[in-house]
């Protein structure tokens, strides 16, 4: 968020044949939760380098069938196993249902192009009523998207997807809906999906638009089988939103690419290109008290937080179990609320300011101070890089990086490009990106050449869940006592990487109850489970 600048094995028992063909006849988007069978699910596996935590969902029927199940008036629709995967939460820890995210087709999209608008690359915008770019016959609407048009069609020249065909939707919104500040200049997300579990399984959760770009597939692929337009079924299109953004129209914008902001105006496309790398994953969701900003119930961090440490290098999250993307909390070695907002002088909220010394840092390859205030600010604390903090030399503060904590008006804050620093962080949470940014003769003044070379640090690695096919069913089907085969040539088969070095590693049954013959491997893994007795319903293994 930017503010203004401020002075200051699959269970299901079958119980026959016919049971299992005919459950496999039905999507999951017709999944609810008043069902009458019992499920299992398989939560998905981690691989070995994918660094992104994959379900294995199965199913078990205990009794009826699926078509006889009955809805109580008015209950919410499930697209999910029992609802496990039914939840969205924005980085703000906000949520959703899977419900609330369908893209409406019948918005007018970045698809219908017009004004000097051609491309949007892979992603595709949905204008909302009231976003302030939902009306191509108003000038100023078409200004608007003429800026972002060209934002986005920068970026996925930029960012190097694992599918050029693979689509990423978000959907431009009234910030009026969204209880943003007051003083925010605009909001960005990329949505984060995590199961729904009685006890909460901790982990690092990747946005769905870093799953989308990253892995080849949309990010909803196995969490709702199969995808399809809300307004088409035999479209392949998608059906929810990977991410939305919204701008605070009220204030006063500079719309025209071919020069610089005019004093007195914010620059449409500095603050764009702010807020959509937040919802790249430049974002900590890292509370004031330690926890995850998605909530006690859901303990899960992002990427980026991997790479902040304590002035003295002490990760602020620490793995407590071995694995490589789950089992983290909060580091017992620091104090988290000292940590996120130090204020050893007891001083009022300062806001706008970072006492070097103090700072929390990214560490990856890339090593800069954050925006530390001594009061913690959701949505902006450790989310942003310290211009006043920056190494080797201090800079003016939010006077270099785009990514800076707040924005003020005039041509010193036109930022149309990434600065290396923030250019490399993304290359450590996971991004393929190349080394010029915008276009050639720089009529946007977008243009920048980092030099070097392409970076994707190794980490070109995204893994998808697994478990649901394309039609809608499930691929293991089991009774308890009754064990599983799993072959890692399959669970491994649907997950981005180079094959020869993939694998998984820390499987374990995090709903229901079984054991498992191996809980690493490869491609070669033959993996047994075996559903403990009376454990009928749904499993989930990761």
């Amino acid at each position: 968020m930017l503010f203004q600048q401020t002075a200051n094995s699959k269970q299901q028992t079958v119980l026959t044949a016919s049971i299992k063909t005919e459950f496999a006849n039905y999507p999951s988007s017709f999944f609810k939760s008043s069902y009458s069978k019992s499920y299992f699910c398989m939560k998905d596996v981690l691989k070995f380098e994918v660094l992104h935590v994959n379900f294995i969902l199965a199913f078990l029927f205990a009794f009826s069938i699926f078509g006889n199940a009955q809805l109580a008036e008015n209950e919410p629709l499930n697209y999910t196993p029992n609802g496990l995967l039914d939840m969205a939460y924005d980085k703000d820890g906000n949520q959703y249902r899977l419900e609330d995210i369908l893209i409406d087709y019948t918005l007018p999209s970045s698809r219908a192009v017009g004004g000097n608008c051609t491309s949007t690359g892979y992603f595709v915008l949905h204008f909302d009523n009231g976003s302030g770019m939902e009306n191509a016959n108003d000038l100023v609407h078409q200004e608007r998207r003429d800026v972002f048009c060209q934002l986005f069609f920068d970026l996925s020249e930029f960012i190097v997807p694992t599918s050029v065909t693979n689509e990423v939707h978000i959907w431009v919104r009234n910030i009026a809906e969204l209880n943003a500040p007051a003083n925010a200049l605009g909001v960005a997300t990329s949505f984060y999906v995590t199961p729904q579990m009685q006890y909460p399984v901790s982990g690092i959760s990747d946005g769905m638009v870093w799953q989308t770009i990253n892995s080849g597939l949309d990010s909803y692929t196995n969490v709702v089988s199969p995808l399809m337009s809300s307004t088409d079924p035999n479209s392949e299109d998608g059906i929810f939103y990977h991410g939305m953004m919204a701008f605070n129209f009220a204030q006063t914008w500079h719309t025209n690419l071919a020069t610089v902001a005019a004093a007195g105006t914010f620059d449409l496309y500095s603050v764009g290109l702010h807020e959509i790398t937040h919802a790249l994953g430049f974002a900590s969701l890292i509370n004031n008290n330690g926890q995850s900003r998605l909530g006690a119930a859901n303990p899960y961090y992002s990427r980026y937080d991997l790479f902040l440490q304590s002035p003295n290098g002490t990760p602020l999250i620490t793995n407590t179990i071995g694995c490589e993307m789950y089992g983290y909390a909060w580091n017992p070695a620091l104090d988290a609320p000292t940590t996120v907002a130090p204020n050893p002088n007891n001083l009022p909220c300062l806001g706008d300011n970072t006492v070097c010394a103090n700072a929390v840092r990214f560490m990856g390859l890339v090593n800069q101070p954050v925006y530390t205030s001594n009061c913690y600010q959701p949505g902006s604390s450790l989310s942003h890089f310290e211009d006043q903090c920056h190494q080797p030399n201090p800079l003016a503060n939010n006077a270099y990086y785009v990514m800076s904590n707040a924005n003020g008006t005039g041509p010193q804050f036109t930022k149309r490009f990434l600065k290396p620093e923030e250019r490399q962080a993304l290359c450590d949470i996971g991004y393929m990106v190349r080394t010029t940014y915008g276009m050639i003769g720089n009529i946007h003044h977008t243009y920048n050449l980092y030099g070097g070379s392409i970076c994707n640090n190794n980490m070109q690695l995204a893994g998808i869940n697994d478990g649901i096919g394309l039609d809608g069913g499930f691929q293991y089907v089991t009774a308890p006592l009754v064990a599983v085969q799993i072959l890692g040539t399959i669970i491994l088969a649907n997950d981005y990487g180079e094959s020869a070095t993939m694998g998984f590693t820390c499987l374990e049954v995090v709903i229901g109850s079984g054991s498992l013959s191996a809980t690493q491997g490869n491609n070669g893994t033959s993996i047994i489970y075996t559903p403990a007795s009376q454990t009928f319903g749904l499993h989930l293994l990761r």
